[in-house]
């Protein structure tokens, strides 16, 4: 799949070499300024702690330039926060000093909670139009950069962690194509439909906890283990930009 995009994107430039020769844009505007409101509410399943799901926000602008007759490029920046749904609690697994696994009756729960932090975004897609300026249907490659970041806390009001916090992050790299429609209209406004199918490859720097139990069942001990995993998965996505034309330089 990078090979293929990697062709694509290699075509595209030396398309837009051939066409940029015999062009003239004259007074046209050749950039447009994007944002995507549905991509602020993207659900789907947590990979970690919980196993929940979550609520991905992505505040994200892009910004198209026209660069030849039917060829644009796209780059977008953006910050990313995801949000559980649900703040959790549960009693983390122990040992007691015996050796043996179990709660009992009277055994002490450690809370767990998770927050979030802000993440970055950073995007580059190639855009091919079947009509020329940036106006009707497109295909458009493109490769994106995305990192989210959360803080798992551990709570006990009768015993002190030494550590009680960790950071878990999140880094995916998306290879995607899409196709779209796009319609500049009343001269500044802009309409960018589009629909793509990608894939899409993840790290992801976990934290477990482990409580440490005595005999009494109460805890004596607190134990984080730190874990990477790896997947790649393929998606869907679809979206609607809203835009405004301009004319720069």
């Amino acid at each position: 799949m990078k090979i293929i995009t990697l062709k694509t994107i290699l075509f595209f430039s030396l398309t837009n070499f051939y066409f940029a020769q015999d062009y003239d844009f004259g007074d046209s505007k050749k950039n447009i300024l994007k944002f995507d409101p549905i991509r602020l509410f993207c659900k789907q399943k947590r990979k970690g702690y919980t196993g929940e799901l979550e609520v991905i926000k992505e505040f994200n602008l892009s910004y198209e330039r026209l660069l030849s007759r039917r060829i644009s490029i796209e780059t977008e920046l953006g910050v990313t926060k995801f949000i559980p749904i649900g703040m959790f609690s549960s009693g983390i697994g122990g040992y007691d000093s015996a050796g043996s696994s179990g709660y009992g009756d009277n055994a002490s729960y450690l809370p767990i909670s998770t927050s979030t932090r802000n993440g970055l975004l950073f995007s580059l897609a190639g855009r091919y139009y079947f009509k020329d300026e940036m106006n009707g249907f497109y295909i458009s490659p493109k490769v994106k950069y995305r990192n989210l970041n959360d803080i798992i806390t551990a709570k006990h009001a009768d015993f002190y962690l030494a550590d009680p916090e960790k950071n878990e992050t999140r880094n995916e790299i998306m290879l995607t194509s899409n196709f779209g429609f796009q319609k500049i209209i009343s001269t500044n406004f802009v309409l960018d439909f589009y629909v793509g199918f990608g894939g899409k490859a993840s790290s992801y720097n976990l934290y477990r906890g482990t409580a440490v139990y005595n005999n009494q069942f109460k805890i004596v001990d607190f134990i984080w283990t730190h874990k990477i995993e790896k997947d790649q998965i393929g998606y869907i996505c679809f979206g609607v930009k809203i835009g405004y034309n301009f004319k720069f330089y």
